[in-house]
Parts: structure tokens; sequence; C-alpha cells
């Protein structure tokens, strides 16, 4: 897979900042990091995850909570287009200066629900996840209890229509999950694993991004833009950036295209979408990573995770740390 296709896999991700470390390879060299796994290989990554939400961006009114977990990766199967992979949340403690916040409550509720569970899933050459490959037993033993979940936390914001309009889209995509898109929602902190695996840069040209990505809420498409970079190099090791987020006009487009289908709705329910949906114009995910991995390719060694995700008058930051354990 030719490396800008290969990135833009990973919708909503990016790579920014750098470790330092002395370049040892020559301005305009062709760097590759293979990856190619055999059958039966394991990896653990161990994971601290910290998220900040802000629930109105006029003021400083914010929650925050501290997640630790590891996440063990095994791979099942491969054939020239591909690995199967399997793959896990384990060990998850959670913390927060005040356990009864609704944000604190839901990310908890939803972290417990999905503990231990196996996610199998299909990856390409590259090792980029494509689609979940047990849809059945996610449907069957997994969904149900997130969205009683849901509907639990969406009723403690009855009086507060602003709230329901950010978590009500989340409950629809879960609804509306293929294998695909099943990925982006139930692999998201695995993800960041294979921002890098497989890549093939050029040293100091930046590879631009430019491409049009599925918006599951609005069925129409986001505008991707950002770039990839080799930022550190040694013989040992190497730090790759990659930056992406979305143009505001395919925001604004994709609403507008939701809003136009929604003729032949009775007057309170387009009025109550209409409303959800003004609330996410300002929808956008910026994010940053940075992941050393070894010269030889292979499996990332550390990986750091930014990523701000703004929808609905709300702000919320994550951060996670990765460190391969084994």
């Amino acid at each position: 897979m030719q490396p800008l296709l290969r990135v833009l896999t990973i919708i909503g991700m990016t790579i920014c900042v750098a470790t330092p470390g002395a370049m040892s390879a020559t301005a305009g060299e062709t760097v590759s990091f293979p990856f190619d796994p055999a059958t039966g290989e394991s990896r653990l990554y161990d994971v601290v995850k910290t998220r900040e939400t802000r629930r109105n961006l006029q003021s400083d009114q914010t929650s925050t909570n501290r997640l630790t977990m590891s996440i063990p990766i095994t791979v099942t199967g491969k054939d020239d287009q591909g690995f199967e992979m399997r793959a896990s949340y384990n060990d998850i403690a959670i913390t927060a200066p005040d356990a009864d916040d609704p944000a604190y409550r839901l990310a908890t509720g939803l972290a417990r629900l999905t503990e231990g569970f196996g996610f199998e899933f299909r990856t390409t050459d590259t090792g980029v996840p494509v689609a979940l490959t047990n849809m059945e037993a996610v449907k069957t033993d997994l969904l149900p209890r997130v969205f009683a979940k849901l509907d639990d936390v969406i009723a403690h914001y009855t009086d507060n229509p602003r709230m329901a309009a950010t978590l009500d889209p989340v409950r629809q995509a879960f609804a509306n999950m293929s294998a695909g898109a099943g990925v982006q929602i139930t692999l998201r902190d695995v993800l960041p694993v294979f921002s890098v695996t497989g890549i093939e840069l050029t040293l100091n040209e930046p590879l631009a991004i430019h491409r049009e990505i599925p918006w599951e809420l609005t069925g129409s498409n986001l505008v991707v833009t950002g770039e990839m970079k080799i930022t550190a190099i040694n013989e040992d090791q190497a730090t790759i950036a990659l930056s992406q987020s979305y143009t505001r006009e395919s925001v604004r487009n994709g609403i507008a295209f939701l809003l136009s289908q929604m003729a032949g709705m009775d007057k309170a329910s387009m009025e109550r979408t209409t409303k959800q949906l003004r609330a996410w114009e300002d929808y956008d995910i910026q994010t940053t990573i940075t992941a050393t991995l070894p010269r030889s390719g292979g499996w990332p060694t550390q990986i750091n995770h930014h990523q701000t995700f703004i929808a609905a008058g709300q702000t919320q930051t994550t951060r996670l740390s990765y460190r391969l354990a084994n």
C-alpha cells in the first residue's frame, strides 16, 4: 500500500512532535520500515490515558480522568493481503478527582464493558486495521450492554439538550456500526500502535496528505489535510511524524447535506434533529502522535498520542502514552 493511502486509512489520527536524534541517513534517501510479524507473534503495550473534558468553550468548567491498561495484540493469521489479529483492553484502572462527574461515569462504564473482550480484526499488509472480523460477537455480546449504558447517561441529561446532542450521535454511531466503522470505534486505543508500521518515507521530504474520508454522522465525506515525515533517525531507531485535521468547509458541507435529507420528518423531529446537528458545526479532531520504532522496522517501541476532539460546544483533550512491554 502506498504511504499516503496507508496513513489515511487511520481515521482521525495525526503524528507530530519529534524526539531528539541525529540524522544518520542522507537527505532525499528513501527509508523503509517493514512490518512482517509471524503468525502467533504477540506484543504487549502498557498504556496511560488521560482525558480532560471542557464542557463549555466559554468557561473553565473541566473534568479529568486517568486510565491505565495493558493491550495485548496477537497475530492470528497472515496472507499476501495482510494480517488477522486479536487485541483486548486488560487490567483497566480509572481515577478521577470527582467520581460523581458524569463524564467520569461514562468513561468508566464504557471502559468496563469492553475490558477483556477480544476484538478480532483484519489489517492491510502494513498492519493498519481495516475491519472487525468477529462482528457477530460484538453485536451479540457487547453492543447491548453499550446501548444500555449510553441510554442511561443520555437520560441523565434530559434537561440539558446540548449535552444530549453530544451523546445521541455516539449512540447512533454504535447502532450503525459496520465492520469497517467498528475499527474506528472499538479499536480507537489500538490504532496508534499501527500509525507508522510498514511505512516508507523520503528523508527531509514531508509527505503531503489530502484525502476525503467517510463521516459516519452525516453520510458525507470529510476532507483531511496534513503531512507525514521522518523527524529523527539514527542507526538504531527513528521517529515518524504525521499531522492531520479536517477542513471547516467539509464539516459545514456535511451538516448541510444531512439537513437536506430531512424532508418528510414531522416538525418536532425536524426541530430536534436540526438542533442536534447545528451543535456539531464546530466538529473537529486534531491529533498529534510521536512514534519511535526500530530502524529495521517492526513494532513501535514508544508512542505518544495527543488528540483534541471538538463538538457541540465542548472540547475533549486525550493524551495516550504507549510503552512496548515485550
